[in-house]
């Protein structure tokens, strides 16, 4: 991924120099500056929201919500240890609460823990309705809306979530598909 960006990187500033030379340095700094502004808004939103799931795996409702989802979570992810159904429930927690950000570093730790126990069609699911952005709550879009002063920034909520459940389950339904998987 690296590689992409810095590919990314190195066109888009020889396209620059090619078009408009003068605009370089200025334009690296507005982008610099609105990336900043950006972190600044959502900081309060995942400051909340990390410290509400570092409660939850402190106070052993990780584990509790572990054992609600088991069923689902066999169903689509096959035979998985209690600490990779632990780490894929709280990944899926934090997407439907519209946290992505938080959902990643639980996402990849529970990848590699599918990963080391062969289990390909479940490394797929969890990429998928990652990818897909299962959500109830889109709270960083919600926040973002509500920063830059929407008139209702809640309206979005029954639209993200009927095209985020669309799109997981046209994910889930190709996963099935094209990822075959002997141990599940």
């Amino acid at each position: 991924m690296n590689t992409v960006f810095a590919f990314i990187l190195l066109s888009s500033l020889v396209a620059l120099i090619c078009i408009n030379p003068t605009q370089i340095l200025p334009t690296m700094l507005l982008g610099g500056e609105k990336a900043i502004s950006l972190c600044l808004t959502l900081l309060p939103t995942y400051a909340l929201w990390l410290g509400f799931f570092s409660l939850v795996e402190a106070s052993g409702l990780g584990q509790k919500l572990a054992k609600i989802l088991f069923l689902p979570i066999k169903k689509l992810f096959g035979k998985v240890d209690k600490e990779t159904n632990t780490l894929i429930s709280l990944n899926i927690s934090a997407n439907l609460l519209g946290m992505s950000g938080i959902a990643t570093p639980l996402g990849i730790s529970a990848c590699n823990n599918l990963d080391k126990q062969n289990n390909l069609k479940g490394v797929s699911t969890l990429f998928i309705l990652s990818c897909t952005g299962l959500c109830l709550l889109p709270t960083s879009v919600i926040s973002l809306r509500a920063k830059f002063l929407s008139n209702n920034p809640y309206d979005i909520i029954i639209p993200t979530f009927l095209s985020s459940i669309v799109f997981a389950f046209v994910g889930l339904f190709l996963v099935k598909i094209f990822i075959k998987n002997e141990d599940i």
